[in-house]
């Protein structure tokens, strides 16, 4: 684990990282960064962890990046980002399924991802069904086509305030029968005797497989889209877009300014 090299900026942190060769700055309040570089299966990783929280307690807030011939024997996560591979930045919008996609500066992506239907309607376990939640991201896709160990990086991490979120949750997940609307069907108490138990798993009751209710989460979800592309948002969420758009824009590939 290394520390980056980072100062005080005002509300942000200034720092530079060597292994990526770019210097940057973000939200102060993420805390400090330790980086992670490590081999996989093939290739290599390299992950931030902010403020001494291991990567599943600053869930949702990721950063990390992939060399180009990374491969590892998992299913893929959000930064297993290996760059835009043979694709110019001025053309990875084009070809990205995000609604909300714009080109910050050659090589920097800035992207605002949501969760629709299918996402939550394929939970794998009743716990996460239970805990499931609508939380839309900003993912700023850094492209180091020339870097000799990381070939792509990626910051992603949540905007909405807890106001916004709290509001867009109790409106979306009741219509596909998620959060407060969710039922859990427990099993019933076995009778006796331990032999005649009969196998029985918990299962949850959603509206997961009606398409018109699939159909109004989505239409619920494209309508908070396009508040956020005319930033009809509360306060709080527009300062937090705000500041990951800082991030994107100081962005620098040291390379560039001639360090």
């Amino acid at each position: 684990m290394m520390r980056l090299a980072c100062t005080p900026a005002g509300r942000f942190t200034r720092c530079t990282d060597e292994t990526l060769s770019i210097e940057f700055e973000y939200p102060a309040t993420w805390g400090c960064i330790e980086s992670r570089l490590r081999p996989s299966d093939s290739g290599l990783s390299y992950d931030y962890l902010f403020g001494r929280r291991t990567l599943a307690e600053a869930l949702p807030l990721r950063a990390g990046g992939r060399s180009r011939d990374f491969g590892a024997g998992r299913g893929p996560v959000p930064t297993d980002f290996r760059g835009f591979g043979d694709t110019l930045s001025c053309d990875v919008c084009a070809k990205s399924s995000s609604p909300i996609c714009q080109e910050v500066k050659t090589d920097i992506i800035w992207k605002v991802e949501f969760t629709d239907s299918y996402d939550l309607c394929h939970l794998p376990t009743i716990e996460s069904v239970a805990s499931a939640a609508f939380e839309p991201v900003v993912r700023i896709e850094a492209n180091l086509p020339n870097n000799p160990t990381i070939n792509g990086f990626v910051f992603q991490a949540p905007f909405l305030s807890e106001q916004s979120s709290e509001e867009l949750n109790g409106n979306l997940l009741p219509l596909l029968g998620l959060g407060s609307a969710l039922q859990v069907h427990e099993c019933p108490t076995p009778a006796w005797p331990r032999a005649a138990w009969s196998p029985c798993v918990p299962s949850v009751v959603t509206k997961c497989d009606d398409d018109a209710s699939r159909q109004a989460f989505n239409s619920q979800v494209q309508a908070f889209v396009e508040r956020v592309k005319s930033g009809s948002l509360d306060a709080e969420t527009l300062e937090n877009l705000d500041d990951l758009m800082h991030l994107a824009t100081s962005i620098s590939f040291k390379q560039e300014s001639g360090n």
